[in-house]
């Protein structure tokens, strides 16, 4: 009955869940194979843009579009070297405004090879309006040399100074810091090739840590390049992150290895796993109405969305290979921006739908919980996917999930009857544990919840059994009491027979209930009533000798006495017998 209540419920939430989140808003395909997108508002006017990075060898190109999905503009990044080697490859590129004077900084690590020069530089571009014309260009700040192959470009605040500073990572093993001029700050040096260096202050403080991927595993440094803790691999990690996906304040951190990512607490610990092939793009999305954050994963042409427990939550096809992702909340939805092979896609993710999915999964939670009778916890997801489904005005969805939570806290509340009521049982207060079952059974009959009905009533008949059996043990040990002492009055008294009969039903009452000190006493009487019985008997038997004998003595006296009164009489017959002849 419970499970089909239960699965009714579930189907009634299903149409929101089944939706799905993600809607196409635009696309545009200016700049192909975008491999960085970042989104900010360098103009100060309330609208923010998007800067498509896209990473070719000869020709690395920052294309622009706004919210709406209009190009802007699009700009190739210079390759200075060329002027003096005449061939330089772009490897790799960042966008920011790292000195605050809201013009864009095109931040680029380049790789000469030209006969037997083999050098990797660091340049720094800006985007400033060309003097007499209303136009940008690109303007050469600075650039650095031997900074061997950059494989990666983050920015933070890498001294405490408040200013944006430059985080680069490269092949010659080094992680290293420059200000917005182009000076080094901070050198630090791995055993290893370095393949991703992302700065983290998980603390709050002004100094930076750093996790980061390389050849030997993933690690993470402190502010000095102390190894905090690291995690060797077999094969080299490509990829390093860290976010708050469980909402707790401490960031994850995760490494990407031969397609797998491995996600460590602050630790160091592993939590989970998850693998996919072709892995290109890693970030994260706020889950609405928590602190928690989905793992965003773009796989060949999936985008799949994993909850912070590991779990694969939903995914989207994508229609060409995904190379980046970044996600930016707005008022009443999220836009989710995805850089592919051919382009860049705009998603929305309205509010309504994702926070419909999320009161959808709170309520599957809360009646797993319920299935396993963790009404505590049950209560907590019912009333938070209550609480969503008000905001987003699904009435009957509302209704259910607080229906669950109510019937959760009434079964609480029987709950507590049904306990005291096994503290009774278990105390021997069988009167008290039968009052406290029948309050739990009158609950659970008002909230149909069979489960704990039936347990109710199979604790009120043990009670009642309970209570029957120990009427009769009393009245069983009342008789005994009676008899025993009737027998006593008995034996007192010297009717010995009297008082065994009576000693042995004593007996008899107290072993029918397993009377044991009853049972002792009755024995004890019988034996002393059969002893006086027995001595009884012998006392009677030695009289009525002494009675025979006596009056055998007396009856033989009477025949000497009566034989020597014949002899008289025979001898006075004899004389005048003898006087008669001789008249």
């Amino acid at each position: 009955m419970k499970r089909a209540l239960l699965a009714l419920l579930m189907l009634s939430h299903v149409a929101w869940a089944a939706e799905a989140p993600l809607k196409p808003d635009w696309s545009q395909s200016i700049a192909k194979g975008v491999n960085r997108i970042e989104c900010f508002d360098l103009n100060e006017n309330g609208e923010y843009e998007i800067y498509a990075l896209s990473f070719h060898p000869y020709r690395t190109s920052v294309a622009v579009y706004d919210e709406e999905g209009k190009t802007k503009y699009n700009t190739i990044i210079p390759r200075e070297a060329e002027i003096e080697y005449g061939d330089e490859d772009q490897t790799i590129a960042a966008v920011a405004d790292i000195d605050g004077n809201r013009y864009l900084d095109l931040i680029s690590g380049t790789e000469i090879r030209v006969g037997s020069i083999n050098n990797h530089r660091l340049y720094r571009h800006q985007r400033i309006p060309e003097v007499g014309l209303d136009r940008l260009y690109n303007r050469y700040v600075w650039m650095v040399k031997d900074t061997g192959l950059i494989t990666s470009i983050s920015f933070a605040d890498a001294n405490g100074d408040g200013k944006t500073d430059i985080i680069t990572s490269s092949v010659d093993n080094r992680i290293r810091a420059y200000d917005h001029e182009g000076n080094v700050l901070k050198e630090l040096t791995m055993d290893g090739s370095v393949w991703d260096a992302k700065p983290v202050n998980a603390d709050g403080d002004k100094k930076m840590e750093y996790i980061i991927a390389g050849f030997k595993g993933l690690y993470l440094l402190d502010d000095n390049g102390e190894t905090m803790w690291e995690q060797p691999a077999e094969s080299r990690y490509d990829m390093a992150e860290a976010y708050d996906l469980d909402g707790d304040g401490k960031p994850e951190y995760i490494g990407l290895s031969e397609d797998i990512i491995h996600v460590y607490d602050s630790a160091g610990n592993r939590l989970w796993s998850h693998g996919r092939p072709n892995i290109e793009a890693i970030s994260a999305m706020g889950i609405y109405g928590s602190s928690q954050n989905y793992l965003l994963v773009g796989a060949g042409s999936t985008l799949a969305f994993i909850n912070p427990r590991g779990e694969v939550n939903w995914e989207h096809q994508v229609r060409d290979k995904i190379l980046s992702i970044k996600p930016v909340r707005e008022e009443g939805f999220v836009r989710l921006f995805v850089g592919t092979n051919d382009g860049i896609i705009s998603y929305r993710i309205d509010e309504d739908i994702f926070k419909a999915r999320e009161a959808y999964k709170q309520y599957l939670e809360a009646l797993k919980y319920f299935e396993l009778e963790d009404f505590e916890t049950t209560i907590e997801h019912a009333n938070m996917a209550a609480e969503i489904y008000k905001e987003v005005g699904l009435t009957p969805n509302e209704s259910d999930a607080r229906s669950l939570a109510t019937k959760s806290m009434n079964i609480i509340e029987a709950e507590q009857y049904y306990r005291k009521a096994i503290e009774h049982y278990e105390a021997g207060r069988y009167n008290a544990s039968i009052e406290a079952a029948q309050q739990s059974i009158e609950m659970y009959k008002l909230i149909g919840y069979e489960k704990g009905l039936n347990r109710s009533r199979e604790l009120a008949e043990l009670n009642t059994g309970k209570a029957a059996e120990i009427i009769a043990t009393i009245k069983n040990r009342e008789a005994g009491q009676r008899y025993y002492e009737t027998a006593e009055s008995h034996y007192i008294n010297g009717s010995f027979e009297t008082s065994l009969e009576y000693a042995e039903r004593a007996y008899e009452e107290y072993e029918r209930v397993g009377y044991e000190p009853g049972m002792n006493v009755a024995k004890t009487l019988i034996e002393l009533s059969r002893e006086g019985l027995a001595s009884k008997t012998t006392t009677t038997q030695t009289s009525t000798t002494t009675t025979v004998k006596e009056e055998l003595e007396i009856s033989q006296d009477d025949i000497i006495m009566y034989a020597a009164l014949l002899m008289s009489l025979i001898i006075v017959a004899g004389v005048l017998k003898s006087k008669l002849r001789k008249r």
